[in-house]
């Protein structure tokens, strides 16, 4: 993130950076935080891990979360486990 200091402290002086310039880096800047972030995965989970899948709704006298299932595969926000046909939000 040293790259976007240097560009903010840059943008700061006065006279260093004309409008349109600092624009186009700023721009450039906010393209590559956009990158990084969309590659950065937003849970922990890896195949093979075992965890606990909260219901959604929850009738009374069921409990919370279902027992113990393995994580087949993942992506950056999503889980696919084991007897369930759908993707689960890692969240969940």
């Amino acid at each position: 993130y040293a790259m976007y200091d240097s560009i903010l402290r840059k943008a700061t002086i006065k006279g260093t950076l004309d409008n349109v310039q600092w624009s186009d880096e700023m721009k450039q800047a906010f393209r590559h935080i956009k990158y990084l972030l969309s590659e950065t995965p937003t849970h922990v989970f890896q195949p093979g891990d075992y965890v606990l899948v909260r219901s959604l709704k929850p009738t009374e006298g069921e409990p919370r979360y279902g027992p113990p299932t393995q994580v087949l595969l993942v992506t950056r926000t999503a889980v696919k486990v084991k007897g369930q046909p759908q993707w689960i939000h890692a969240t969940r």
